[in-house]
This record gives C-alpha cells, structure tokens and sequence, in this order.
C-alpha cells in the first residue's frame, strides 16, 4: 500500500506530459513563474527530445505504481495531466503492481467513454494526497478567445449552429469531443480516435464538393473533466480541416486549448479557413 503523500511547505508541480507541444509549453510557463516541477514523461506518447532541456522521467503509461512513488519522492504536491494519450488494451498497457491496484479500483469503467474513466483516475490521485490542477491554471494565454478570423455567411452559420446542437445533445452519452457539419448535414463525430483522425475520416468519402463548405467544432462534454480533458485544437488539425475541404474550424471560446494561437491564425489565413470560437451557438 503507498504511504500518504506528506504536505509540503512549497508547491511542486508534477507534469504528467502526453503528446504535441502543450507539456513543452507548460514547463516553458512554469519556468519563466520561478515555479518548481518535474516532468513525468509518458512512454510512445510523450516529444521526449523537446522535453529533454527539462530532464524528464520517462514512464511506461502502465507504471502507475512507479509514477505515483516517483511524484511523492519529488515532493510533488500538484499533478498537471497535459497532452493526448490514447487509451491502450490491458494487453499493452502490461500494469505493474500500482496499475493492477488502480484497475481494480477503476472496475469495468476502464472501458467506459473517456470521461467516466478520466473522472475516476482524477478522484484516486486525489485520495492519494495530490491536487490535481488543469494546465488553463498556468497557461491562460493558451485558451481560445472569442471570435472569428472573417465573416461567417448564412450556411456557415447555420452549420455551426447544427453542430453546436449536436455536440450538446449527444454529450451525455460520453462520445468525442467534436464532429464535422457541411450543408446541414452531419458528415462526422468524433470517436475514440481523436479528432484528427476523424478528420482523415471524412477525406476519402468523396462527397465533399469542389468549393469549401463545412466546418468542424470543438466542444466539451457537459459535466466534462476539464482539469485532464480540455478541447484542443492545433496546426495538424487546421491542416486536416482544409486537406478535407472544409471552409472553417471553431470552438467554444473559453473552454479549448489552441496550441500557438498566431501560428493558428497564420495557418488558418494561409489554407483559407475561418477560424475562431464562440461562447454559445450563433443563434
């Protein structure tokens, strides 16, 4: 059984880092404040070469017995889980003794929707001792603003709106996070494969026109985990979005982290895309 973890007098950070840019940015941030970390490196997920000026520990994800030891031997007394992961079988996952503990404790929810599990694993690291902060609390400036890039026409709009509409009423039954609207119709939602993979999706099936029309939205769950769950938006996903002939991409203002919001902005001009967030449908 692991020991409490014991109060410290001065807060520590402990970066749990899965993949892109936003855990590099998080240690960037926590650095430039004089606040003190370690950086928790995921294994096959983490961009161990960009975190290496940070001196990461690298993990397997199925290790949780040695991460927890490792964070309370740290003095870590925060925990900010930051950057994609996806879930693997518990085949790959092979658990030590620390993960076996926690998969029993998690029961069948391992294979629930993400937020029943994420809400789970939240609620144990609690239990043992660390806070468990979302990165928004250190980087505001990563958290997608209100407003567009142009104009958005009647149809776009329209679109948004049915997107919007979508993402709330199917929000209770734990799916994805976004789904993809042209001419009134549904083309996609998000699965368990993330958005950018949806977005591969919708590439092949050879009923987009040759004109730009449609758009992704970025939204999250009602009653999601946002502290280990946040919306994200980044290059890639812009890059897939004109690669797959839509006209924008948009997100809930406030609620969605866009990674490099001006290389976004740059990006986004570039391909010819409307890109913004919107606090509430456009209705």
């Amino acid at each position: 059984m692991f020991l409490r973890m014991e109060m410290v007098d001065s807060k520590k950070i402990g970066i749990v880092a899965g993949g892109g840019n936003l855990p590099v940015h998080l240690a960037n941030a926590l650095q430039s404040q004089n606040i003190d970390f370690s950086v928790l490196a995921l294994k096959d997920y983490a961009n161990l070469k960009a975190l290496l000026p940070f001196s990461p520990k690298v993990f397997r994800l199925g290790e949780v017995g040695a991460m927890i030891a490792y964070l309370k031997a740290s003095k870590c007394s925060e925990i900010v889980m930051i950057g994609p992961v996806k879930r693997p079988s518990l085949v790959n996952l092979r658990p030590d003794f620390g993960a076996l503990r926690f998969l029993w404790k998690i029961g069948e929810r391992f294979t629930k929707g993400d937020d029943a599990l994420l809400k789970t694993v939240v609620n144990l690291l609690e239990k043992e001792g660390f806070q468990i902060k979302g990165a928004d609390t250190y980087l505001p400036n990563c958290i997608g603003k209100e407003g567009f890039n142009r104009s958005l026409s009647e149809k776009e709009t329209q679109d948004l709106n049915l997107a919007w509409d979508f993402l709330t009423v199917t929000a209770p039954f734990d799916m994805g996070q976004g789904c993809v609207v042209q001419n009134g119709r549904i083309l996609a939602a998000e699965g368990p494969e993330g958005t950018d993979n949806m977005l591969r999706r919708i590439k092949p099936l050879g009923i987009l026109p040759l004109k730009r029309s449609g758009l992704l939205l970025k939204k999250p769950k009602v009653n999601q985990e946002m502290r280990v769950d946040m919306p994200m938006i980044g290059l890639e996903t812009l890059k897939l979005a004109a690669e797959g002939g839509l006209a924008g991409v948009a997100y809930e203002a406030g609620s969605t982290f866009v990674i490099d919001d001006s290389l976004c902005q740059e990006m986004a001009a570039e391909l010819g895309l409307f890109f913004g967030g919107i606090k509430n449908s456009a209705k």
